[in-house]
């Protein structure tokens, strides 16, 4: 608005007879004007640049180029990885739960003995 404007005062001005002022900044003003109102408007419209991509299919999205069989079985190697991973993970924790239970049973017999000898058995 504020560029239509100032090509609407430059033009009154130019368009005076016996007028200094120039006319081509009223017309540099309102292609400026024109310019910024489709940048305003084209992405409601879906115009270019802001052109709307198509609604994407429901499931996987599409890959171009690679064939189903292929995409199915890099998706089944995918998983069979992030299984064996989890795998991997889960053992490791039930490791460590093993080494930090047999840790506190040594302390507990640790301080029975303790306990005991304090006692005087």
């Amino acid at each position: 608005m504020i560029l239509a404007g100032g090509a609407f005062a430059v033009w009154t001005i130019a368009a005076q007879r016996g007028s200094s002022l120039p006319w081509w900044p009223a017309v540099l003003f309102g292609a400026l004007t024109l310019v910024c109102l489709y940048f305003v408007f084209a992405p409601l419209f879906g115009l270019p640049p802001f052109k709307r991509a198509p609604a994407p299919v429901k499931g996987r999205p599409p890959v171009r180029g690679i064939p189903d069989a292929e995409v199915s079985a890099e998706i089944a190697r995918q998983r069979e990885r992030h299984d064996y991973s989890l795998a991997v993970e889960r053992e490791m924790r039930e490791r460590h739960a093993d080494e930090l239970r047999e840790q506190r049973l040594g302390w507990a017999e640790e301080l029975r003995g303790v306990r005991h000898r304090r006692r005087g058995y």
